[in-house]
């Protein structure tokens, strides 16, 4: 595993600092629980990453000998995994990071080579096992707000098909629609392609998840950015506890 320090903070002019509005329902709904984001330019590489590719295999060979020896039951009382269950089993759902976790570590399946921002995001998913969506930022307009789905709220899912949120789920919005919410995931419309250059990752942490942990994801993805994108700068980076 490496140790990395080197990437390039800048201060960014107006317009491009990603602001995040938590609203008070959503506070009220699930205190303790907090949302991080994390906004990324220079992601756009056509070459693959020999440094990434590396770290990557290092990665499932780290998740496999650290748990090889659990079962799914195992796994669901560990943590951040047992929140996110607690979370999804509330809407009658199973946490799909924890059946990605068990693909790697009991099926011998290895992380996809997609795009470099679609990749590191799957690595520290995995590593940390915390829930996380990445959009094209460019795509992305005005303020993210993260809120409490309602009743009749719906968006494109990545797979084209339209999808009525479930209420009483945290979700981010901007001020055209729906970006992600935690039991249907990421939208169409801000989708990461092949061309997207600037990255904003949202990472969802539900009551029982510490502050510190939601912290780690992002260092770890900034430090998986500058190992596959020389030219990667930090644009904005915030943790918002509820």
């Amino acid at each position: 595993m490496f140790s990395l320090n080197d990437v390039e903070r800048r201060t960014v002019g107006k317009g491009e600092t990603m602001m995040l509005e938590v609203t008070q329902e959503l506070k009220k709904a699930y205190p303790g629980g907090s949302i991080g984001i994390l906004a990324l330019s220079g992601m756009k590489s056509r070459e693959v990453s020999t440094r990434l590719e590396q770290e990557k295999k290092a990665v499932e060979e780290t998740l496999r000998s650290r748990f090889h020896h659990h079962d799914r039951s195992s796994l669901k009382s560990m943590e951040p995994i047992g929140s996110y269950s607690e979370y999804y089993q509330s809407f009658r759902k199973t946490y799909h990071v924890l059946l990605q976790l068990e693909s790697i570590v009991f099926k011998g399946k290895s992380i996809p080579t997609v795009s470099p921002a679609v990749e590191i995001m799957f690595m520290a998913e995995l590593k940390n096992q915390m829930l996380t969506a990445g959009h094209d930022l460019d795509e992305v307009e005005g303020t993210l707000k993260a809120e409490v789905a309602q009743p009749g709220r719906t968006y494109e899912s990545m797979s084209g098909k339209t999808i009525e949120t479930a209420a009483g789920d945290m979700m981010i919005t901007d001020e055209r629609g729906i970006l992600s919410s935690i039991i249907y995931g990421p939208d169409q419309r801000t989708r990461i392609t092949p061309e997207t250059e600037r990255v904003v990752y949202t990472v969802y942490a539900p009551p029982g998840i510490s502050k510190a942990l939601v912290e780690e994801h992002l260092k770890d993805l900034e430090q998986y950015a500058a190992l596959a994108c020389s030219d990667v700068r930090v644009i904005s980076e915030v943790v918002h506890e509820l």
